[in-house]
């Protein structure tokens, strides 16, 4: 639930000696959508947070929306000093921060003071400007504005480089594999020790062709820039490269290859190395065994791996797919391409091609430990660990998972670490251990700030999120959320977007707010379509079809399962549920001899694909339909799934109490059924209540309850 501040509100309690506590009130936006500035407030309040050192600690969101709520207080950023006297004193803090968030043209403006709740006056005000796009403003200057408000020291610079992509001298059918190798690059110094390195979306965004040094360092936000040259000469190369510091204007490095094609792969680990030692990053890493790749099959994966990041149809993911295939087939050695085919498979949702990735994810394990590629083999234990956890074999998972992180800290390789701490959090989720995953999600956050990895950064907030919806925080897993989709954006990931969106949905169904639920959904199905990822569109479809149900959109509703089931392969078992959606539609619209032929349908569907779950709730709609058409059934089958259900400790929403209600003619299954409303209705913001009580189950719920058990009260 969202509290009346629509941005974000986060109390931090002090635990100083004087017990001084701070309220961070959210930011007005100008210039800025409502989403990018609910996220860059989050964000504010995360990294005020972060910058404390631990010292502060946040109060709960919901109490505090319950305080602004009685006091009456207004959404805004700017408050006047009575205002924040009073606000401070409704939460018990000492200190209030205020302030605002705008934009023109290219620049951001952070405009923050810290004002006395005693004494209502100003203690400190900053301004802080930053020149570039939202994604860096996030990742970046929310957090040095916070540190500059808390008047904080910075500590020792962190060596920072942006990595251009090489200039192509020769033929141009070579200038995709001149930009490629930039992108494997990027990847072999983020992750090797503590240095922070320019995106390489962010480096496509500037004419680096016309730029000066200088002006691309104030850009980027970095100290170093490294350029170099490619040249192709037959079965020769020469390749350049240079780096240049900003603060002491000069080149400090630049070096020339001249060697046979064959060896790119070999002077692309020189070129990470010598960018290292130059920065002088320390890198505690064991020396690992050269594998020699096969340069035509390392050009097919480069352009594969781009395709695919890049990817917005289904068509060129089968160009991705069908490169890294031919990578794969020159040179078997190289098992990244070989990963990455079985994480498309995976990705896909379709049943038989995750089947053929979990085959390729094994094997490709199998053959890193034949060639002795350590890196390779912990991204195999990891991947490898995600099927055992899919399986319900957590301690096996984790066992892998392990293996994985020691390999991680041997290599001191900071992107396979944060994906392992991903992967262990993602396993601790799904066995409801919501504290240990958060403490995981949270450190393979870190990295991906510690590394300026954007993409780390974003799948980590899409995963914190789902603590929030689990905890029932559903205002909070929003928040982060649209930051997650606002990095996504700039990456210009579609499936991140998607991923994004389709939880926002999710969260806000949960939350009651349907309206806003279908939008999302709406518009995660899109992108999805655009993308070719026909499974997942239809599973995607087949919970737009029930939130447009439960809000009482019957004839949309009615059509988006219609069409879904028109859209699924022959004898696929999900079919059931657009099936139970339809006769759902029709009992609700009282068309019972259509909603009988649809239930009849059900059954025959659950039989065929020996369906379990649900049952009870199946039976029951069937068994009031035959009774509205005055047909036989049997009472008993439905006492005796209740028992089964009661057993089985599985949970009754409020529409089966209120059905069982109305099927047995017990008066418990309406107060229950009634209970639940009102307990889903205190979780509800105040602005959606009357909407929430108006829809059709909840309002008819409601109606006779209080017809039949509250008159006899």
């Amino acid at each position: 639930m969202r509290s009346i501040f629509k941005l974000f509100l986060f109390v931090l309690s002090a635990t100083l000696s004087a017990q001084l506590s701070v309220a961070v009130l959210d930011f007005d936006g100008i210039g800025i959508t409502k989403d990018e500035a609910r996220a860059l407030s989050s964000r504010f309040g995360t990294e005020f947070m972060g910058v404390s050192k631990g010292v502060y600690k946040a109060v709960e969101r919901n109490q505090m929306s319950q305080i602004l709520e009685e006091q009456g207080f207004q959404n805004t950023g700017i408050v006047s000093s009575d205002d924040a006297v009073k606000l401070g004193e409704a939460l018990g803090a000492d200190f209030i921060v205020t302030g605002s968030i705008s934009k023109v043209g290219s620049l951001f403006s952070i405009n923050a003071r810290l004002l006395d709740v005693k004494t209502a006056e100003i203690v400190q005000s900053i301004s802080y400007d930053h020149m570039g796009d939202i994604v860096d403003l996030m990742t970046k200057g929310i957090k040095e504005s916070a540190s500059k408000l808390m008047a904080l020291d910075e500590k020792k610079e962190t060596p920072s480089i942006a990595i251009l992509p090489f200039e192509n001298k020769g033929a141009p059918e070579d200038a995709f594999y001149a930009y490629g190798i930039v992108a494997d690059l990027i990847s072999d110094v983020t992750g090797a020790g503590l240095i922070r390195v320019a995106g390489l979306k962010d480096v496509e965004k500037i004419d680096h062709t016309n730029l000066s040094y200088d002006e691309m360092s104030k850009i980027l936000l970095v100290r170093y820039v490294a350029q170099g040259t490619l040249w192709k000469l037959g079965s020769m190369f020469q390749l350049s490269l240079e780096i240049f510091d900003t603060q002491l204007s000069k080149i400090i490095y630049t070096r020339r290859w001249q060697t046979q094609w064959d060896q790119l792969t070999t002077i692309k680990d020189d070129l990470s190395s010598n960018i290292l030692e130059t920065l002088k990053i320390e890198v505690d890493r064991k020396e690992e065994k050269t594998i020699a790749i096969n340069p035509e099959a390392y050009e097919f994966y480069l352009k594969g791996k781009y395709t695919w990041e890049k990817t917005k149809s289904a068509s060129e993911t089968e160009v991705a797919l069908g490169l890294l295939k031919k990578a794969v087939e020159i040179d078997n050695k190289l098992i990244a391409a070989n990963r990455l085919i079985g994480g498309i498979y995976w990705q896909s949702g379709d049943e038989k091609k995750m089947k053929k990735a979990k085959e390729i994810h094994y094997e490709a394990l199998e053959k890193a430990k034949e060639i002795g590629n350590k890196e390779e083999v912990g991204e195999g234990l990891r991947m490898v660990g995600y099927y055992h956890a899919d399986d319900k074999n957590y301690k096996k998972a984790y066992e892998l998972y392990k293996q994985a992180e020691q390999i991680a800290k041997e290599l001191n390789n900071k992107n396979l670490l944060g994906k392992t701490y991903n992967a262990f959090g993602n396993t601790k989720w799904q066995e409801g251990k919501l504290d240990e995953s958060l403490d995981y999600f949270t450190r393979f956050l870190d990295i991906g700030k510690s590394l300026d990895e954007k993409w780390s950064m974003a799948a980590a907030m899409n995963n914190i999120s789902l603590i929030h919806q689990r905890r029932e925080e559903y205002s909070e897993a929003i928040d982060i959320l649209n930051q997650a989709l606002v990095i996504m954006k700039e990456l210009d990931n579609s499936r991140g977007q998607a991923l994004n969106l389709q939880n926002i949905g999710w969260n806000y169904q949960s939350a009651g707010n349907l309206s806003e639920a279908v939008k999302y959904y709406k518009l995660a199905i899109g992108i999805r379509k655009k993308l070719g990822e026909k499974n997942r569109v239809i599973s995607m479809t087949n919970g737009l079809g029930w939130a447009q149900y439960y809000m009482g959109s019957f004839d949309e509703g009615y059509k988006t399962f219609e069409s879904n089931l028109n859209q699924r392969p022959k004898d696929d078992k999900g079919a059931v549920w657009d099936l139970a959606g339809m006769g759902s539609i029709l009992f609700f619209q009282r068309n019972f001899t259509y909603a009988d032929k649809m239930w009849k349908r059900v059954f025959e569907e659950r039989e065929k694909h020996n369906i379990v779950w649900g049952k009870l709730e199946m039976t029951t709609y069937q068994y009031l339909t035959l009774n509205e058409l005055g047909k036989k059934f049997d009472l008993q089958v439905i006492r005796d799934l209740i028992k089964e259900k009661e057993g089985n400790s599985e949970d009754f929403s409020e529409e089966l109490y209120f059905r069982l209600y109305k099927l047995l003619g017990d008066e418990k299954y309406l107060t229950k059924s009634y209970e639940k409303v009102q307990e889903a209705m205190s979780k509800v913001e105040e602005d959606l209540k009357a909407i929430y009580s108006n829809y059709p189950i909840e309002k008819q719920i409601i109606a006779e309850y209080k017809k039949v058990v509250a008159q006899k009260d």
